[in-house]
């Protein structure tokens, strides 16, 4: 009689107990890959996720929501602040959307940062394994500094020249 009682109870217990609650696991999240890249994951649950690389001043893999546009990636990878410049340089930046089109990647959008940032439509979406290229060119200005520097290498230059010839 207490057999079959312990079987009963054992057999309510395994049904009554719930599984123990599982935490969704994301493997590369803002990790380092192998490569040497930087992974960084900006989904949510219940988005579509994709693989956006990024190639730049803020290099990696970015790991984002389908319909993510290419002014948020600019903003999420942090190259909106190639932008800031200093009085003595100048920063040319130009934003390039490539994707693969056969055997080969070729550029679909190209545009300066300061548009990409401030135009609202007529963008490509981005897509799995585009990759967006952020190409930085500093300029240094010519300023007072570097006139008076060469001023004075000139100066001492003729001074002593000056001296040897005496």
């Amino acid at each position: 009689m207490r057999l079959p009682l312990l079987l009963l109870v054992a057999l309510t217990v395994s049904i009554v107990t719930p599984d123990p609650a599982v935490a969704q696991v994301f493997p590369y999240q803002n990790q380092t890959i192998s490569a040497g890249l930087p992974y960084y994951t900006w989904t949510k649950p219940g988005d579509v996720p994709i693989q956006v690389f990024v190639v730049g001043a803020k290099s990696g893999i970015y790991q984002v929501a389908l319909g993510t546009s290419i002014e948020e990636l600019v903003v999420l990878s942090d190259n909106a602040s190639s932008l800031l410049t200093t009085s003595e340089e100048r920063r040319e930046v130009n934003v390039k959307l490539l994707r693969e089109s056969g055997s080969e990647r070729r550029v679909i959008y190209e545009a300066p940062l300061g548009e990409v940032l401030t135009r609202t439509g007529g963008q490509p979406e981005l897509q799995e394994g585009d990759v967006l290229e952020v190409e930085v060119k500093v300029k240094r200005r010519f300023g007072w500094n570097q006139i008076l520097s060469v001023a004075s290498t000139a100066t001492s230059i003729a001074l002593l020249i000056s001296y040897i010839v005496r």
